[in-house]
């Protein structure tokens, strides 16, 4: 018969793996998005929204320069200013087909 020391030890094991295996597991808001990439940027109501079209052809008004798991840098077309956007003031990200 199993002592509760062993069931307890057996316990706290399968946390700890179900710990380490779930901490890779995190949401990637920014998946879609990577640095180099043309996008736009729409102020609402102190959200933004990022869009970019799917071919990346087309030119926007900021480019991608970094990009964290919860923030991303974008530079303007006039290369003058650099913005850091936080992943609480993101509403959206939109992709535009082009075809």
């Amino acid at each position: 018969m199993p002592t509760p020391l062993r069931v307890s030890s057996i316990v706290l094991l399968f946390i700890a793996i179900a710990f380490i295996l779930g901490a890779d597991q995190k949401p990637k808001v920014f998946a879609s998005l990577k640095i180099g990439q043309s996008v736009t940027l729409e102020d609402e109501d102190s959200n933004i929204t990022i869009s970019y079209f799917d071919d990346d052809k087309l030119p926007s008004t900021h480019t991608i320069i970094d990009m964290g798991d919860n923030f991303i840098v974008v530079r303007d077309i006039a290369d003058v200013t650099e913005t850091t956007i936080l992943i609480y003031s993101i509403k959206q990200i939109v992709k535009i087909r082009t075809q």
